[in-house]
């Protein structure tokens, strides 16, 4: 029963990612890596794969392969999706790569420099530790 609901919240959502991609592209064209060829028909291709996965994973005979099929696309979007957080683009006039997730980013690597510095006990070996690592903390744009 909660696997069934599950699988239909997903559907739900890989659907309405799906459609987004086919009728509003721009937000998706704008987080597109430069190296990506042909940026338009990449992001209607995605929309409609999103799509086919949506319906593949209610149909019992197709799920697992669109479980499959939508793991591969995770992987193949997750350029774009790195884009957008890392360079902070807007789309809209609106940051979603400085919203919750990447927020959450944040968070954890302050948790993790927080236990670093209290592990290492002094300032200047604290120090060393924020020279030494704050490449980490640009590329989060904080």
């Amino acid at each position: 029963m909660i696997r069934s609901g599950l699988r239909v919240i997903l559907a739900i959502i890989y659907l309405a990612a799906g459609i987004a991609h086919l009728m509003s592209p721009r937000g998706f064209l704008a987080i597109t890596p430069d190296w990506v060829p042909y940026p338009a028909f990449m992001v209607a291709f995605t929309g409609v794969a999103e799509i086919a996965g949506a319906i593949g994973l209610m149909i019992p005979q197709t799920r697992k392969w669109a479980a499959f099929g939508l793991a591969l696309y995770a992987l193949c979007v997750w350029p774009a999706n790195f884009n957008h957080a890392i360079n902070g683009i807007t789309v809209g006039g609106e940051a979603l790569g400085s919203g919750p997730i990447k927020s959450t980013f944040a968070a954890s690597k302050w948790q993790r420099y927080r236990s670093k510095m209290a592990a290492a006990g002094s300032h200047s070996a604290c120090k060393g530790i924020l020279l030494r690592d704050r490449s980490h903390f640009g590329v989060l744009r904080i």
